[in-house]
């Protein structure tokens, strides 16, 4: 086993009135809020509205950035970056799943210097300081609301690159499982897959560590029991809550404290579907990562 250090900096509120206390966290941070969100299916489900009436009631400028998509760009990244840094927000508020994070991550962390994005993505660019993340999540999947990572593609140089650091991890995550419910059934599946392979991917990976072992087959063993009929009852708020918290277990480090390293080589096959394709990262995982086993 492994020597570690568990940091793991997020504060997580959890439950279906959890994104209530965002009016009192975004003013601990200062004045001005970066929003950071998806497309059109956030205002169509009433999700936004209600996140909106947090940042009203808070009192606080806010400026927009809409319209992240799945498998997110690295000029979507470029485009919220200027913005940031004319904006010069004091936190960034990330409504969204894990394209819409994982992209308010990098803007994060480019905001504050005169670098293109991308070099967080090379190594050309290991930031010092970041803009906060407060991060609102509304699809269980890639465990981003919890963990320092972020995975972006740029299509002119053909790759889907990630950086991790944990100047970007949130400061605040707030998970309403309600807010997920509206998850058509598809990329909830595709959600629960996701899950599963980041498990798989930590007890695979080198190094001996029995109770991070344990911590992978529990989650995992949730995600049999539970996904299956939320797949057959995808309204099921109680279905939608187990799923979510594993989702967010499967990658907030806790199956990867006493390991050498995690094996990420179905990831690394899925992200060259994703990028050639557009295909939804977790469906790769799904067709990928029995193929490996």
């Amino acid at each position: 086993m492994e020597n570690f250090v568990w940091d793991i900096p997020t504060i997580m509120h959890f439950g279906n009135d959890a994104h209530e206390k965002i009016r009192f966290v975004l003013p601990q941070f200062g004045t001005r809020v970066l929003i950071i969100r998806g497309g059109e299916s956030l205002l169509k489900n009433g999700v936004f509205g209600k996140i909106m009436n947090e940042v009203e009631a808070a009192d606080i400028d806010f400026a927009e950035y809409s319209g992240v998509k799945p498998n997110p760009r690295i000029e979507e990244v470029r485009e919220a970056t200027d913005l940031a840094r004319n904006f010069q927000p004091d936190v960034i508020l990330a409504v969204g799943g894990g394209s819409v994070i994982d992209s308010a991550k990098a803007v994060a962390a480019a905001t504050l210097y005169d670098n293109d994005p991308w070099d967080l993505f090379t190594g050309a660019l290991t930031p010092e300081r970041a803009v906060p993340i407060v991060a609102v999540l509304t699809l269980a999947a890639t465990g981003t609301e919890m963990n320092p990572f972020s995975v972006v593609q740029n299509g002119e140089t053909g790759l889907k690159a990630a950086f991790a650091n944990k100047l970007v991890s949130p400061t605040f995550s707030f998970l309403n499982p309600s807010f997920t419910v509206s998850v058509p059934r598809n990329y909830t599946a595709y959600g629960i897959s996701d899950l599963v392979a980041h498990s798989m991917e930590a007890y695979f990976g080198a190094g001996e560590a029995s109770l991070a072992d344990r911590f992978v087959v529990s989650i995992i063993q949730e995600a049999r029991e539970y996904g299956p009929k939320l797949l057959k009852e995808v309204d099921n708020l109680d279905l939608r809550s187990r799923i979510m918290y594993a989702a967010t277990c499967a990658l907030n480090e806790i199956t990867m404290f006493g390991r050498v390293s995690g094996d990420w080589g179905v990831h690394n096959v899925g992200h060259v579907f994703s990028l050639l394709y557009d295909i939804p990262h977790g469906a790769t995982l799904s067709a990928v990562y029995p193929a490996w086993l």
